[in-house]
This record gives structure tokens, sequence and C-alpha cells, in this order.
């Protein structure tokens, strides 16, 4: 006699089963998620940090070119005298040179012009002229620092060193006993940059 097998017209796991199940799928795919965005995340901030550091990089180079555009102007023999400057420790006895361009840069910053200089990093447009160095309160990791503090000089620290205080700042150090000014940027890390814009006084 022939027997037909037994097939049952459907089968169903428990509710208890298929919930366990869902639940343990929902983990791993958070899971998955979390690490995509994890690499996703590292990803972005590396980008954005080059790009932080590009934005520093072209504005040292547009800073450096303005001085040396206004510098031509000023009738004068010797731009950073230090007759005139802060090489007493004077606060507010900056060169006359200096505080120009902290006027200009100031009411460039304050008509919200596009070609104002803003620290990636603090978000800072302050502009600063002071002998104290590091900074404090509100004068913080400001845009610009115009300084004669031997400490901020280009020299002071070997290349690879690190400058907390001054991330994402340009740099103006007015070098003592010289009619010369260094220019350049420190990063996001501290790290000043592999360039170093120098400019001397010009004859009157």
């Amino acid at each position: 006699m022939y027997r037909s097998p037994i097939v049952p017209k459907y089968s169903s796991s428990p509710p208890g089963g298929r919930r366990g199940r869902a639940i343990v799928d929902l983990m791993i795919l958070i899971a998955v998620i979390a690490v995509f965005s994890s690499m996703a995340m590292i990803v972005l901030s590396r980008y954005s940090a080059i790009a932080r550091k590009a934005v520093l990089r072209a504005n040292v180079g547009s800073l450096y070119l303005e001085m040396a555009s206004m510098a031509y102007h000023f009738d004068t023999a010797r731009l950073f005298s230090t007759a005139e400057g802060t090489s007493g420790g004077e606060p507010g006895e900056y060169d006359t040179f200096s505080q120009y361009m902290k006027t200009m840069l100031d009411r460039r910053s304050a008509e919200a012009d596009a070609k104002s200089y803003r620290n990636p990093v603090s978000g800072s447009v302050r502009v600063v002229c002071d002998t104290a160095f590091p900074l404090y309160g509100e004068d913080a990791r400001p845009a610009v620092l115009f300084t004669d503090n031997a400490s901020a000089r280009y020299g002071a620290l070997a290349e690879g060193d690190s400058h907390p205080d001054l991330r994402g700042c340009l740099v103006v150090a007015l070098a003592n006993g010289r009619d010369e000014a260094e220019v350049y940027f420190v990063d996001e890390s501290g790290v000043k940059s592999g360039v170093c814009y120098r400019l001397q006084g010009f004859g009157s």
C-alpha cells in the first residue's frame, strides 16, 4: 500500500524565537553601522584637518603679500624700529606699521569682509599686538598675532615641536634689534608651518 509522506501545510517558530532572532539581527546591523560611521568620521576628520591647514597656508601667504605691499607706502627707513617697537616690554607701543596692519584687519573683520582672516581652530577673527606670550582670555588663539616676544620667533622651536598656545594662528614675530618680521602659521596640532616668510624694512 502506498503511503504519501505527511507534509505540513505550514511551519512556524514560536513567537519568542522569532523575536530573539530579530533582536540579534538588529544588534548586528547597529554594530555594522557603528563601524562604518566611525570609519567615515575618521576620514572626514582627516580631510577637514587637511582643509584647515590649506586655509592657513593660503592665509599666511596672503598676509605676507599684504604686508609687503603696504610696507612700500611707509615713508620710513625702518619699518620695525626698536625705538618705536616694544623692546622695553611695554604694551601698546608697537611700531606704526604693525598698528596700521591691525587697524586695517580689524576694520575688515568688523565689516564681515570675505578677505578677513579667521582662526580655523578657535574661530576667532581677533588681531592682537602684544608682547605677552602665551596669550590668555579673549586674546588666546587669535586670527593674527603681532609680537616681539622672543619665544614666538620662528627659530625658537624646532620645526616638529608643538606650540599649542598659537594653534590656528598667523604669527608676525618682530625681531628685536633687527629690522625684520617673520610671518608664519601654526596648525591645529600646534606645529609651525614649514615655510616662514621674512619681511625687512624698506628705505624711505
